[in-house]
């Protein structure tokens, strides 16, 4: 990452100056929106072996949710983030699924 586009986002970040100092917005860690994810996936049933005995509706409307959680995941990794890509590749099976379906 260029030290420019660095400094721009951590200038982004600032969200007030006061005499004793400067206050800023933090973004969440890599680490946490991937364990967030991870949670989000233990949750649902079309990903068990034996998801395939589900209510196909539940299955598709369970696929959706994941989608969005993927979507709103790579909305908050940054561009240079190393797990944005296969974060992409996840949300990009959940269309292929959802295009079968």
């Amino acid at each position: 990452m260029k030290l420019r586009h660095r400094v721009r986002e951590w200038l982004s970040r600032i969200s007030g100056v006061q005499p004793w100092g400067v206050s800023w917005t933090t973004t969440p860690t890599e680490r946490a929106v991937v364990s967030a994810l991870v949670v989000e996936f233990e949750n649902h049933r079309v990903l068990w072996d034996s998801g395939c005995g589900q209510d196909r509706k539940k299955m598709i409307e369970s696929i959706e949710i994941l989608r969005r959680k993927l979507t709103e995941a790579i909305q908050q990794l940054g561009e240079e983030s190393a797990t944005r890509d296969a974060v992409q590749q996840l949300r990009d099976c959940c269309i292929d699924f959802q295009i079968m379906a």
